[in-house]
């Protein structure tokens, strides 16, 4: 699995636990009321488990990544370093030698740190988009209807004159594409009445 991913993993479980601290602020009195904040901990602590398991797993994928790159970089520098051993062994001592070994190993050890800080911040960079991701995703979920319609301004001020409302073999849904949720409905409200609508929505 890809750092990437671990991050994506990260960012989906982190969103509910927004979610319930946003539900939890708003309802703090009926939590209170029906004493259900241990629930409610077992439920944050749980969510945090999760989120924390791949939270971890996100820090462990960039300790390795460390890992690899210090050794690539030890390499790198270990080989500057026995050659400037070797070809000074071969060609005799120089005085001019000397300084271009220096250099050598100089720029290797340069050239270790561009390449450490390159690679994470590529790594860094695809992982972050994740962010993108989730905000394109929301900008294209189909957006609700308007509260209001230029219909209702032609309307007479005393309309509805009766009141009646009539529901006949009624099918509704949330969205297209989903399964029907009410199906065959029929409702009859006389003028003047009053009714809740109750479900588990």
């Amino acid at each position: 699995i890809s750092y990437r991913e671990l991050k994506r993993l990260d960012s989906v479980s982190r969103s509910p636990i927004y979610a319930l601290l946003g539900e939890s602020v708003d309802g703090v009195a009926v939590i209170r009321a029906f004493a259900a904040q241990k629930s409610l901990l077992c439920r944050l602590t749980d969510m945090l488990d999760i989120q924390q398991h791949a939270y971890f797993l996100t820090c462990a994928a960039q300790s390795w990544l460390a890992v690899r790159l210090e050794l690539i970089g030890t390499l790198i520098v270990t080989f500057a370093a026995l050659s400037a051993v070797l070809e000074h062994t071969r060609s005799g001592a120089d005085g001019t030698f000397a300084g271009l070994a220096g250099l050598s190993i100089s720029y290797a050890l340069s050239v270790t740190q561009s390449l450490n800080w390159s690679v994470r911040m590529a790594s860094d960079m695809e992982a972050n988009m994740v962010a993108v991701e989730r905000v394109e995703e929301y900008s294209n979920i189909q957006s609700e209807g308007l509260r209001s319609t230029p219909v209702d301004a032609k309307l007479p001020q005393v309309w509805p004159p009766k009141g009646a409302i009539e529901f006949t073999e009624v099918r509704l849904r949330y969205r297209p594409g989903l399964p029907f949720v009410l199906k065959g409905l029929n409702l009859t409200i006389p003028p003047g009445s009053k009714i809740g609508v109750v479900g588990r929505t």
